[in-house]
């Protein structure tokens, strides 16, 4: 008697790229692929790439350059494409490491600080828009320093301090399941 094969679903394989129990960082992945692709279409294509430079700052990414990115990868950037070329590099990541970077795109003049009317405005307009009074809560812990009379961020401190808060509240919950047990 034969067996044919059985292929897994979609998301078993997603999944199993990531790692069995790490759907946080499954969540993150999905997160930054909406942010890649601009025009909500599931697929990240020289458009998005585009667009993505821009509001990084760099609006003068030669199409050549968009071409060799996107002609790395075989088939068209899905989700499930995404999560093979980046889902192993971000678990392996420190989430420290990987705000850093996210914040440093702000960072034109690489001086470790970043403009806070920028960032403000951009969380209002790409993405997942927020709100005046979620950028608010999101930059509350922000040190905010005057700078050629603009308030720019210390991003490495905010995101040295950010990520702190969350091992010490992951300590905290660590230490009443202890205390519970």
């Amino acid at each position: 008697m034969a067996f044919n094969a059985v292929s897994l679903p979609k998301e078993i394989k997603i999944k199993e790229e990531v790692g069995k129990n790490d759907l946080i960082k499954l969540s993150e992945l999905k997160e930054a692929f909406h942010l890649f692709d601009f025009n909500c279409d599931g697929i990240i294509d020289s458009e998005d790439l585009k667009f993505t430079f821009i509001t990084m700052g760099k609006p003068d990414v030669s199409e050549e350059h968009i071409q060799q990115m996107l002609s790395e990868i075989s088939t068209p950037i899905d989700f499930d494409a995404f999560i093979t070329l980046f889902g192993k590099k971000v678990s392996e990541m420190d989430p420290e490491e990987v705000f850093t970077a996210a914040l440093s795109t702000w960072d034109m003049r690489d001086t470790g600080m970043i403009p806070e009317k920028k960032i403000r405005d951009d969380l209002q307009k790409f993405g997942d828009k927020f709100t005046i009074k979620e950028v608010d809560r999101a930059l509350e812990e922000a040190p905010i320093y005057l700078q050629d009379n603009d308030e720019m961020i210390d991003y490495i401190k905010f995101s040295n301090n950010i990520c702190g808060f969350q091992k010490l509240a992951k300590a905290r919950q660590y230490q009443k399941k202890l205390d519970n047990a």
